[in-house]
């Protein structure tokens, strides 16, 4: 039998082809595997790695996240967005004093480009996914502050409330 909506297991099988869909456009080949990128702060991986890893974490965090919005009252939501924005700041903290203590304090010529190595890592880290984790957090804030602002006494829910008055 499938679940009350009628989806059963087709969502997570689905969910399931997609990560590893995604995944797959890494071994794609063409002239986008060369590593013509590279600078002082190292080399960039080829763009189908890169598409590869971060779609994977897209896809990963969607239903998560879905879930989230659709379950959770909008104050424990707004916990949730800041949870994710204070883990996702903790881990930036952690890769920007880890790179700095491995890379540029070793090597003072590599200074100048330091900034440029702290995107480099966040951008390619595949254990801790920065941008996804604080785009995630970023939605749900949006989502429970709008939630919030229409649960007001007096409030329609609409920002161009004044303007109809």
């Amino acid at each position: 039998m499938g679940s009350a909506k009628g989806h059963g297991l087709k969502v997570p099988i689905l969910w399931g082809l997609g990560a590893f869909a995604i995944l797959g456009l890494q071994v794609i080949p063409g002239r986008l595997e060369d590593h013509a990128f590279c600078g002082a702060w190292g080399c960039v991986p080829s763009l189908q790695t890169l598409i590869a890893q971060n779609g994977f974490w897209v896809v990963i965090a969607i239903p998560i996240v879905t879930w989230t919005i659709r379950s959770a009252p909008p104050q424990h939501l707004r916990d949730f967005s800041l949870a994710l924005a204070l883990a996702a700041a903790i881990f930036l903290a952690i890769a920007v004093t880890s790179e700095f203590a491995k890379w540029a304090a070793n090597d003072p010529s590599r200074r100048p480009y330091w900034f440029q190595r702290i995107l480099l890592t966040t951008a390619t880290c595949t254990l801790l996914p920065l941008p996804h984790v604080a785009a995630a957090g970023l939605v749900c804030w949006r989502v429970a502050s709008r939630r919030l602002r229409a649960l007001r006494p007096g409030s329609t829910g609409r920002r161009s409330e004044s303007k109809e008055k």
